[in-house]
């Protein structure tokens, strides 16, 4: 099936992209609704990553696709378990946005989400897919989350903490890949009972380099903010400030 990815810069997404293409899916391009905010703390938002979707276009050229994005004006307005079209909610936003994809790419027939457990994102996410004859792609869908990161460190899919919000997680461990803090991550899992996959919003990841990437990402200029000071559960955000796209062959920079 022809399809589009819906990223967000995370792990999730990112890595489920992989996994489409692995079950033999074909990628036209990519999509993603921007935050239009310019704070560490970007755009809040019920039902996508908000956080690290400034560099979109640099995945874009890492995948070698096309990028198609729209920033995220709407706010979470239908709080309820099921979905229906509602005016200024940000759902709408994902219902142009896609509209636009069928426009430019009438052959994508599928949809691509890195939604692991969210049913009010897929409830909302299916409810766009079916208004646009679309079929929702969730190869992440109720995977075990401890296997699931161990999965994407063996597949070295380099996701960096760029934001920690939850016991345990200090901000030493903002910029680092999941691939080399999958102990740590369940660790603090058995401890807390911490979301090991940062489901729960524990913590926020950018890709900077995964077995569907042609290219790499490296920080070239990058700073921590820390909005929130309790010594064991800080909230902070490592804030990209510039990148560059490398060969793959280039060592990544930590």
């Amino acid at each position: 099936m022809k399809f589009v990815s819906l990223i967000s810069g995370g792990k999730d997404s990112t890595f489920a992209h992989w996994k489409c293409v692995l079950d033999g899916h074909i990628p036209l391009c990519i999509a993603s609704l921007i935050s239009p905010g310019s704070g560490p703390e970007e755009k809040d938002s019920f039902s996508f990553q908000t956080v690290g979707t400034r560099f979109i276009d640099f995945i874009a050229e890492c995948m070698d696709l096309p990028l198609i994005k729209r920033d995220l004006v709407g706010e979470a307005v239908l709080l309820d378990s099921s979905y229906k079209p509602t005016d200024g909610d940000e759902v709408e936003d994902l219902f142009v946005l896609l509209t636009e994809v069928k426009a430019r790419f009438p052959e994508v027939k599928g949809v691509c989400t890195g939604a692991l457990w969210s049913d009010y994102q897929r409830v909302r996410i299916e409810n766009v897919c079916e208004r646009l004859d679309l079929t929702p792609l969730s190869p992440l869908w109720h995977c075990d989350q401890g296997e699931l990161i161990e999965e994407m460190a063996s597949a070295k899919h380099h996701g960096i903490l760029i934001k920690v919000a939850s016991m345990g997680l200090k901000t030493s461990v903002l910029g680092k890949s999941i691939v080399n803090i999958v102990p740590q991550l369940k660790k603090l899992g058995e401890l807390y009972g911490m979301n090991v996959a940062g489901e729960g919003g524990e913590f926020e990841t950018f890709t900077i380099d995964s077995p569907c990437y042609k290219k790499k990402i490296e920080i070239i200029e990058s700073e921590i903010i820390v909005t929130d000071h309790d010594e064991m559960a800080p909230v902070a955000y490592f804030v990209i400030k510039d990148v560059r796209v490398v060969p793959k062959e280039e060592e990544i920079v930590e």
